[in-house]
C-alpha cells in the first residue's frame, strides 16, 4: 500500500514531456513582415530628416544675414546713416577692365570689413559656394565667371511700363552708361522695417553671355516684374538676364531687412496678391522692394 503513492510520482514524471534548449527560428513571413516594417519607417522618417537638415542650413543662412545686418549698421554709423552702393565702377559697362584693375566695389566689399567672413556671404543650401571676388578670386579669373556669393542686395529698377523712379534702399551706383546714382540714407527708408536690404539670390547660367555670370543684387529693367522670382533653387533661366529669388529653404526665403532684422517668407507672401504683369499689379512688391509706397 505504501509503495501506491511512488509509483504514481514515478510514471507521472516519466509523462511529462522533455524540455531542449533549442530556439525556435523565425519563419519567412515572419521576416518579411520585419523588412515591411522597416521600409515603412524608412519611408516616413527620410523625408522628416531631410526636412531637418534643410531647417538647419535655413537657420544657419539666417545666422549669416544677421550677421551681414549688423555689419550692415556698423557700416551706416560709420558714413552718416549711409546705405552702401550695390554696384560701382570705373565708367559704366567695362567688366573686365573693373577686374582687372581692381576698380570693382560691391555692396560685399562695403560690409566685409565688419564682419570679415567671406564665408558668411555664402547660403549653406545654395548650388554653388562662390565668394566674393574682389577678396577671393585672383585677378586672373576668367570674364565669363563672374559670380558674387548666394546673397542680393535690394537694388530694384523703375518698370518702364509704369516709370517708376529709382526708389530702391540701396543704390546702383552707376547706371551702366557713365552716369551715378549717389548712395541713399537710411532716412530716405520709410519703413525699414517692412523694406528689403538683402535676400536670397539665383543667378542664371548665362549660356548667352558665354558662361556663368551673376550680379550681386535684384533688379528688373524690363516691363514687368515677374522674372525675377523663381520658386526653385539653382540657376535661373538663360533667355533672362535678371538675377532670381529661389525658394531654397523648404519654399521660403531668408530676407535681411533695412533695420538688421532677418525673417523668412513664403514666395507667395512676396508675390501676392497678383493681379497683372507689371510692377503696380504686384502691391507687396512695391512695398518691400522700394523705399515708400506712392
Amino acid at each position: 500500500m505504501s509503495q501506491q503513492p511512488e509509483m504514481t510520482r514515478a510514471c507521472r514524471t516519466i509523462s511529462q514531456p522533455v524540455r531542449t534548449s533549442a530556439k525556435r527560428a523565425f519563419t519567412l513571413i515572419e521576416l518579411l513582415v520585419v523588412v515591411a516594417i522597416i521600409a515603412i519607417l524608412a519611408a516616413i522618417l527620410f523625408p522628416v530628416f531631410g526636412r531637418a537638415r534643410e531647417n538647419a542650413r535655413r537657420s544657419s543662412c539666417q545666422s549669416n544675414l544677421k550677421q551681414i545686418g549688423l555689419g550692415l549698421m556698423q557700416y551706416t554709423q560709420d558714413y552718416d546713416e549711409t546705405l552702401p552702393l550695390t554696384n560701382f565702377g570705373q565708367n559704366g559697362g567695362n567688366y573686365s577692365t573693373y577686374r582687372s584693375d581692381g576698380l570693382c566695389y560691391k555692396w560685399m566689399d562695403a560690409i566685409y570689413p565688419y564682419i570679415k567672413s567671406e564665408q558668411l556671404f555664402n547660403c549653406p543650401s545654395a548650388p554653388t559656394t562662390i565668394l566674393p571676388y574682389k577678396h577671393h578670386a585672383p585677378s586672373t579669373i576668367a570674364y565669363t565667371g563672374y559670380q558674387y556669393g548666394s546673397y542680393f542686395a535690394n537694388a530694384m529698377y523703375k518698370s518702364t511700363a509704369d516709370n517708376l523712379p529709382y526708389k530702391s534702399p540701396v543704390s546702383y551706383g552707376g547706371d551702366g552708361g557713365g552716369g551715378l546714382i549717389p548712395p541713399r540714407r537710411l532716412a530716405e527708408v520709410v519703413d525699414t522695417s517692412q523694406t528689403i536690404f538683402c535676400l536670397d539670390g539665383g543667378r542664371w547660367d548665362g549660356t548667352a553671355w558665354g558662361g556663368d555670370f551673376g550680379f550681386p543684387y535684384i533688379t528688373t529693367w524690363d516691363s514687368g516684374w515677374s522674372p525675377i522670382f523663381s520658386d526653385t533653387g539653382g540657376y535661373k533661366s538663360v533667355t533672362n538676364t535678371d538675377m532670381a529669388m529661389p525658394a531654397r529653404h523648404l519654399e521660403t526665403i531668408n530676407i535681411l531687412w533695412c533695420d538688421g532684422h532677418v525673417k523668412s517668407m513664403k514666395l507667395d507672401s512676396l508675390m501676392s496678391p497678383v493681379v497683372g504683369p507689371v510692377a503696380s499689379q504686384y502691391p507687396n512688391l512695391r512695398r518691400f522692394f522700394t523705399i515708400q509706397d506712392d
